[in-house]
C-alpha cells in the first residue's frame, strides 16, 4: 500500500497533535498533584499545631479525602492521563 506524501504529513501533523495534547495534559495533572500535596502538608501542619480535638478529628477527615485523592490522581498519572 503506497501513501501519498501529502497523506504522510496529514498522518504526522496528526500524530504530533495527538502527542503535544497528551503532554499538556500530563504537565496540568502534575501541576494539580502539587497542589493537592500542598494542601495536605497544610493540614498536616494543623494537625501538630493543636490540642482541639474537634479540630484534630476535622483535620483527620481532610487529610483522608485529600490522601484518597492523592491516590486516585497518581494511579491515573501511571495510566498515562
Amino acid at each position: 500500500m503506497k501513501i501519498s506524501k501529502a497523506r504522510l504529513k496529514e498522518i504526522i501533523k496528526e500524530e504530533v497533535s495527538a502527542f503535544k495534547s497528551g503532554i499538556s495534559e500530563r504537565l496540568e495533572n502534575e501541576s494539580e498533584i502539587k497542589e493537592v500535596e500542598r494542601a495536605l502538608e497544610q493540614v498536616s501542619s494543623i494537625v501538630k499545631m493543636t490540642v482541639d480535638s474537634a479540630v484534630l478529628d476535622r483535620a483527620e477527615m481532610a487529610e483522608d479525602i485529600l490522601v484518597g485523592l492523592l491516590q486516585k490522581m497518581y494511579g491515573a498519572e501511571r495510566a498515562g492521563v
